[in-house]
């Protein structure tokens, strides 16, 4: 163990000593050539990467992009660019490699609002890792154990995001409004049902046949718009195939109150259509109520 935190600190001495000048690692017996073609090689991934790190910061959320330090970003490239090429410091990349990798997924679960005792997940790591060899049932026993704790941190992080969302004052706003509208719906339709969990239904042309069921696939002709009358999906006169189950809950709620060949309105509360998330790009707001008019062309069995 003295070895390796000796090795760790010789690593941080080297990065100290070295951090304004880049040790070269090419062959002794490159010709002027060979170095003119690695010139122009350098320069070229350089730029390819750059151009890729670069777009891809662009792509993240941007909450999370204003984390990201672009001087910094570039401090941590050319500390391994200045101290991680020599086939000696293998161990200790792979150490780095790993313990970035760690690092990423506890930092998921603090940015999450999981805490995280880095002290005790080192210590816990060492003794497992510097220990015997462990039976091969008694390792599936230790990582199921791990795999149980991962689960229910992601499980806390999603409830926490919920949570956040649930509390945030446009999803309450859009979920009182979206109550009103359908209150008022059905005020205007004495003889719509309800569903379980409040989505309004209202029959145009009655089907014929069975039910629907949770099972079955489903023919359908719809147009679905905001309470505005704002459209954000339309099958234009088209029969669309879905599964019943693969839809958000309202619609599937209501798919099962209809028979094939009927025609109906229905008015699905926020929390039953998108919920907090919503859809922005297709302007669905979090917790905002939906209305879908449907045709059941056909059931598939």
């Amino acid at each position: 163990m003295k070895k390796i935190l000796s090795a760790f600190a010789a690593f941080a001495l080297v990065a100290v000593v070295g951090c304004n000048s880049f040790t070269d690692y090419s062959p002794k017996d490159a010709t002027p050539e060979d170095k003119a073609f690695g010139d122009s090689l350098s320069e070229a991934i350089g730029s390819s990467l750059g151009h890729d790190f670069g777009n891809s910061l662009e792509q993240v959320d941007s909450t999370l992009r204003t984390k990201f330090d672009k001087a910094k970003i570039l401090e941590g490239i050319k500390y391994a660019l200045q101290n991680m090429g020599d086939t000696t410091d293998f161990s200790i990349r792979q150490g780095l490699q790993f313990g970035m990798m760690i690092a990423e997924e506890m930092s998921g679960y603090e940015v999450g609002g999981v805490p995280v005792n880095r002290d005790k997940l080192f210590k816990s790591l060492e003794k497992a890792f510097m220990g015997d060899t462990i039976p091969a049932d008694k390792l599936m026993e230790v990582q199921a154990t791990g795999n149980l704790f991962r689960q229910r941190a992601n499980d806390k992080v999603e409830a926490i995001r919920k949570a956040k969302l649930e509390n945030d004052p446009k999803a309450i706003e859009n979920k009182k409004a979206g109550e009103a509208f359908i209150a008022k719906k059905k005020q205007e339709n004495p003889e719509a049902k309800t569903t379980a969990n409040g989505t309004l239904v209202v029959t145009h042309q009655e089907g014929t046949g069975e039910l629907i069921k949770g099972s079955d696939n489903v023919k359908l002709i719809y147009k679905g718009t905001l309470t505005d009358g704002t459209s954000f999906d339309d099958s234009k006169g088209e029969a669309r195939e879905f599964n019943v189950g693969g839809v958000v809950p309202g619609f599937s709620e209501a798919l099962q109150m209809m028979k094939k060949g009927g025609k109906y309105t229905i008015y699905i509360p926020g929390p039953q259509g998108y919920g907090v998330n919503g859809v922005p790009q297709v302007g669905i707001g979090p917790n905002m109520a939906l209305v879908f008019d449907i045709e059941v062309v056909d059931i598939v069995k």
